[in-house]
């Protein structure tokens, strides 16, 4: 439930994290560093296929990939 001071739609840096983490896990059987990691390399098999988890990581102020 928002409450009324909170800003709508707003997500924090460590949400970001956890639905990356998440989805990461559950789609590719790998961390969200690892698939960031991959897909900067260009060692990710099928960059398509998470390519809404790719743009979500652009939301974070630093990068989770080393």
């Amino acid at each position: 439930m928002v409450k009324p001071n909170d800003a709508e739609g707003e997500v924090t840096q460590d949400e970001i994290l956890k639905m990356l983490e998440d989805a990461a896990q559950a789609r590719l059987k790998m961390s969200a560093t690892e698939m960031l990691e991959r897909y900067e390399t260009g060692q990710l098999a099928d960059p398509s296929s998470v390519a809404d988890l790719i743009a979500l990581a652009g939301l974070l102020k630093k990068p989770v990939a080393a």
